[in-house]
């Protein structure tokens, strides 16, 4: 910017009563000339729309709407001839040029315009309402094409062409300028992580994110988007009201600065209603698609494990409320078996066998046994893989034989026992869902029974 010099060798002073102001200007000056006689004096002015803050000599001086230099022949006899030349020494309308826009100057300010007060707010406001909308993703794509590739041309053909003006990086709008082109930049590339890139099982534990889904950079990269959107509002301000009146192009029209305030008010006006009314329906849309995946999940992996393995979430495991089975029918021995001892005789033991093999042969393990919903079935576990028997429904099975002929101690062994299983069974627990959600087979197969014989001896003797 132009500066005094606190010593000139000559100092110019303003005629005022020579001077006039109407229809067109004129200033009138006094000079002293110089120490030795020349013919000619080279002359550098300049003149501006725009008065100075203050009248101090110090103070700071915008850029000047009109300028030039010119040539004083100060000895040259007067003839009714002007004693000044040079072609841009008169105010004509050659040199308006130097106050007027050039073509840059228009292309920076509609690319400024265009993408601070348009495509930057659309690109923010139109998703954030069509997501309570629809289901759909379109409105990725038209943010992804609207801020990754319009926006940032805007922006960088704007920044690209306010370097080529020269300068330094002096004022406000300036400051904003750059300003906005780096956090362009950064957005572009915290866009590209935050929807492209998913951290992998051994990230993961390091990371946190939302039950939706969303990490650390999604949340950073909303956050810049709304600061890019304040800078580039105010980049546009401060353009139109302090830079273009600074750089020697006037005083901008009020109903600009009117226009300016009202489609930010717009577009303001929007955000919060998205917000308020929107933003909630794509919550809840958000987590229907959720449950979605979840149950097409879980028909191809069984277990929360296998899910996290290959990069999925599953929900907590859902347990069903117990609900009593029926009470178990009494139970009757089997006949005595002859058993031969270890003299080579037989013995008669007072041993209860059911079916052989493989089955309880004792009045303990016979007063163990029960069923499951059927006269025909045994103590059952819960194993996934079926294992047909002989009732057809994976259940083992056995038939009850007739009561022997007993003694005193099977008496009263039997008596205990007859009590015991005439009282109602206590309810069995039904069986809970697995981790994925889902319920077991409905046909448990049995566990396998072992055979624990017991014998008895009438009187005494040893065995």
């Amino acid at each position: 910017m132009p500066t005094r010099v606190s010593t000139p060798p000559r100092i110019a002073t303003l005629d005022t009563a020579a001077s006039f102001a109407n229809s067109s200007a004129s200033f009138t000056f006094s000079l002293p000339t110089a120490d030795s006689a020349q013919n000619e004096t080279t002359l550098i002015w300049a003149v501006s729309e725009t008065n100075p803050a203050s009248a101090d000599p110090d103070t700071m001086l915008i850029k000047h709407t009109w300028s030039g230099p010119t040539q004083f022949h100060m000895l040259a006899p007067y003839a009714g001839e002007r004693i000044m030349q040079g072609g841009r020494g008169v105010w004509t309308k050659t040199t308006k040029i130097n106050g007027r826009p050039t073509f840059a100057l228009i292309a920076h300010v509609t690319c400024g315009l265009l993408a601070t007060l348009l495509v930057l707010p659309g690109g923010v406001v139109v998703p954030r309402i069509t997501r309570g909308l629809t289901t759909t993703r379109w409105w990725f794509r038209f943010h992804a094409v609207n801020q990754g590739l319009f926006a940032v041309a805007l922006i960088a053909v704007a920044f690209g062409l306010g370097i080529s003006f020269g300068g330094k990086i002096d004022s406000k709008h300036r400051k904003c300028g750059v300003a906005l082109f780096s956090l362009a930049m950064l957005q572009t590339l915290l866009g590209l992580v935050a929807h492209f890139y998913r951290p992998g099982s051994r990230v993961r534990p390091y990371t946190f994110e939302t039950k939706r889904g969303r990490g650390p950079s999604n949340f950073i990269h909303v956050a810049v988007g709304i600061v890019i959107v304040c800078v580039g509002w105010a980049t546009s301000w401060y353009g139109f009201t302090s830079e273009w009146t600074y750089r020697g192009h006037g005083l901008t029209p009020y109903g600009l600065r009117i226009g300016w305030g009202v489609i930010v008010a717009l577009w303001l006006s929007l955000y919060v209603f998205g917000i308020i009314f929107f933003l909630p329906r794509q919550l809840r849309i958000e987590s229907a698609d959720r449950q979605a995946m979840l149950r097409e999940e879980s028909k191809h992996f069984r277990s929360s494990a296998v899910a996290l393995a290959h990069g999925f979430h599953m929900e907590p495991p859902r347990v069903n409320a117990l609900t009593p089975t029926p009470p178990p029918p009494a139970l009757s021995p089997s006949p005595k078996t002859p058993r031969r001892g270890g003299r080579g005789k037989a013995e008669t033991d007072d041993e209860y066998s059911m079916n052989g093999h493989d089955s309880i042969t004792s009045p303990i393990a016979e007063s163990l046994a029960f069923t499951h919903g059927s006269p025909t079935s045994t103590l059952s576990g819960f194993p996934r893989s079926p294992d047909p028997s002989a009732d057809g429904h994976g259940h083992g099975a056995y038939t009850p034989s007739a009561k022997p002929k007993g003694g005193s101690i099977y008496d009263q062994f039997m008596n205990r026992s007859a009590s015991a299983m005439s009282s109602p069974a206590p309810p069995v627990p039904s069986r809970p869902e697995g981790l994925d959600g889902n319920p077991f087979e409905d046909t448990p197969t049995p566990v396998q029974t072992m055979t624990m014989p017991l014998s008895i001896k009438k009187g005494g003797g040893k065995r």
